[in-house]
């Protein structure tokens, strides 16, 4: 177990930093975006680029929240639950976020079969086929942390160091 929690440590590391290479980037297109209306000259590929890139840091991000349970929770009655209460309401909010994650993944697949060789407008390069693979793999994730997270709310008394 402690391997798992280890590599998982590392793929949320990679997760960051992929996240934070994208706020950069969005800062960047937008600094173009608006030095090219400055000079009065139109820029559309900056303005897609970046809300594509805002989306992939959306869904990279609800990877990270839900491995430190974080997501948005309501947390005002379950904080006065006692301590196995709490655990069974844990163990169904990581159930409910599998099962929501696997009608997600079912609708990720049938975008990007439904999407196939579909351009943006001012990016000829990009399909949407692209960020809809994202938008899987992220969701993939997001349930194999919501498990991760209920294998450790039901096997183990305490949680373990780290971010899980």
């Amino acid at each position: 177990m402690k391997t798992v929690i280890h590599i998982n440590e590392i793929v949320l590391k990679v997760i960051e930093f992929l996240a934070a290479m994208l706020m950069a980037g969005i800062a960047v297109m937008i600094l173009i975006q608006v030095t090219g209306r400055a000079f009065r000259i139109g820029l559309q590929w900056p303005d897609e680029m970046s809300r594509f890139a805002y989306v992939a840091l959306v869904f990279l991000g609800n990877v990270v929240a839900v491995s430190r349970k974080k997501n948005i929770t309501i947390t005002l009655l379950l904080d006065m639950l006692p301590g196995m209460a709490r655990k069974v309401f844990d163990v169904a909010i990581d159930a409910l976020t599998i099962l929501f994650g696997a009608f997600a993944i079912r609708g990720a697949i049938l975008l990007i079969g439904s999407a196939a060789g579909v351009h943006t407008n001012s990016l000829v390069w990009f399909q949407l086929n692209y960020l809809y693979t994202l938008i899987l793999v992220c969701l993939f994730l997001m349930c194999l942390e919501a498990g991760l997270n209920l294998v450790i709310d039901l096997l183990l008394k305490e949680k373990p160091e780290g971010n899980v």
